[in-house]
Protein backbone atom coordinates (compact mmCIF):
# COMPACT_ATOMS: atom_id res chain seq x y z
CA UNK A 1 0.00 0.00 0.00
CA UNK A 2 3.10 2.32 1.03
CA UNK A 3 3.96 1.93 -2.83
CA UNK A 4 0.37 2.85 -4.06
CA UNK A 5 0.69 5.82 -2.35
CA UNK A 6 4.03 6.72 -3.45
CA UNK A 7 3.15 5.92 -7.15
CA UNK A 8 -0.07 7.60 -6.73
CA UNK A 9 -1.62 4.82 -8.19
CA UNK A 10 -3.95 4.09 -4.62
CA UNK A 11 -6.93 5.20 -5.65
CA UNK A 12 -6.86 3.48 -8.92
CA UNK A 13 -6.08 -0.15 -7.51
CA UNK A 14 -8.30 0.10 -4.27
CA UNK A 15 -11.00 2.94 -5.92
CA UNK A 16 -10.74 4.78 -2.51
CA UNK A 17 -8.23 7.44 -1.29
CA UNK A 18 -5.33 6.30 1.39
CA UNK A 19 -7.48 9.40 3.44
CA UNK A 20 -10.99 7.03 3.49
CA UNK A 21 -9.13 3.62 3.29
CA UNK A 22 -7.74 4.97 6.99
CA UNK A 23 -11.09 5.68 8.15
CA UNK A 24 -12.70 2.71 6.63
CA UNK A 25 -10.30 0.64 8.68
CA UNK A 26 -11.08 2.55 11.28
CA UNK A 27 -14.55 1.44 11.54
CA UNK A 28 -13.89 -2.06 10.79
CA UNK A 29 -10.82 -2.42 13.45
CA UNK A 30 -13.01 -4.23 15.73
CA UNK A 31 -14.62 -6.85 13.37
CA UNK A 32 -11.50 -7.30 11.59
CA UNK A 33 -8.90 -7.57 14.66
CA UNK A 34 -6.64 -10.69 13.80
CA UNK A 35 -7.75 -14.26 14.69
CA UNK A 36 -5.73 -16.86 16.33
CA UNK A 37 -5.77 -19.43 13.59
CA UNK A 38 -5.03 -17.17 10.48
CA UNK A 39 -2.31 -15.45 12.54
CA UNK A 40 -0.22 -18.34 13.08
CA UNK A 41 -0.89 -19.93 9.74
CA UNK A 42 0.24 -16.63 8.27
CA UNK A 43 3.12 -16.85 10.45
CA UNK A 44 4.49 -19.98 9.18
CA UNK A 45 8.22 -21.30 9.10
CA UNK A 46 9.37 -17.95 7.85
CA UNK A 47 8.43 -16.30 11.10
CA UNK A 48 6.74 -13.36 9.19
CA UNK A 49 4.05 -11.29 11.40
CA UNK A 50 0.58 -11.95 11.16
CA UNK A 51 -1.40 -10.82 8.38
CA UNK A 52 -2.83 -7.06 9.39
CA UNK A 53 -6.72 -6.19 9.38
CA UNK A 54 -5.45 -3.13 6.80
CA UNK A 55 -3.56 -5.76 4.51
CA UNK A 56 -7.18 -7.69 4.94
CA UNK A 57 -8.95 -5.02 3.73
CA UNK A 58 -7.09 -3.51 0.91
CA UNK A 59 -6.55 -7.06 -0.24
CA UNK A 60 -10.59 -7.25 -0.87
CA UNK A 61 -10.75 -3.68 -2.06
CA UNK A 62 -8.57 -4.86 -4.67
CA UNK A 63 -10.56 -7.59 -5.79
CA UNK A 64 -13.46 -5.73 -5.56
CA UNK A 65 -12.15 -3.04 -7.78
CA UNK A 66 -11.53 -5.64 -10.37
CA UNK A 67 -7.91 -7.02 -9.53
CA UNK A 68 -7.68 -10.60 -10.02
CA UNK A 69 -6.61 -13.57 -6.76
CA UNK A 70 -3.17 -13.19 -7.45
CA UNK A 71 -2.49 -10.07 -7.41
CA UNK A 72 -4.00 -9.88 -3.74
CA UNK A 73 -1.64 -13.10 -3.02
CA UNK A 74 1.63 -11.25 -4.41
CA UNK A 75 0.24 -7.56 -3.21
CA UNK A 76 -0.38 -8.57 0.19
CA UNK A 77 1.60 -12.03 1.43
CA UNK A 78 -1.95 -14.11 1.30
CA UNK A 79 -1.83 -17.67 0.34
CA UNK A 80 -4.55 -18.86 -1.70
CA UNK A 81 -7.02 -20.63 0.18
CA UNK A 82 -6.85 -17.45 2.44
CA UNK A 83 -7.98 -14.86 0.09
CA UNK A 84 -11.37 -15.74 -0.44
CA UNK A 85 -11.78 -16.19 3.39
CA UNK A 86 -10.60 -12.91 4.20
CA UNK A 87 -12.64 -11.45 1.30
CA UNK A 88 -15.62 -12.90 2.94
CA UNK A 89 -14.42 -11.74 6.56
CA UNK A 90 -14.06 -8.39 5.41
CA UNK A 91 -17.42 -8.37 3.10
CA UNK A 92 -18.96 -9.56 6.18
CA UNK A 93 -17.74 -6.80 8.79
CA UNK A 94 -18.68 -3.68 6.06
CA UNK A 95 -22.64 -5.15 6.05
CA UNK A 96 -22.36 -5.50 9.89
CA UNK A 97 -21.50 -1.70 10.54
CA UNK A 98 -24.42 0.48 10.49
CA UNK A 99 -22.67 3.36 9.78
CA UNK A 100 -21.39 1.58 6.21
CA UNK A 101 -25.03 0.49 5.43
CA UNK A 102 -26.64 1.28 1.89
CA UNK A 103 -30.17 3.29 2.30
CA UNK A 104 -32.06 3.42 -0.64
CA UNK A 105 -35.28 6.32 -0.57
CA UNK A 106 -38.59 5.61 -1.44
CA UNK A 107 -38.19 7.23 -4.72
CA UNK A 108 -34.99 5.29 -5.94
CA UNK A 109 -36.71 2.31 -5.13
CA UNK A 110 -39.25 3.31 -7.51
CA UNK A 111 -36.83 4.02 -10.33
CA UNK A 112 -35.75 0.46 -10.66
Amino acid sequence: MNLATHEGSFIAEYRVDPGGFKVLAELLQHDLSKSTRHAMNAMGCNKSKPITSESRLAATLLMLAGGRQIEAMRTHGLAQSTVYSYFHEVIKAINKHRSLAVKLSQRSCQSA
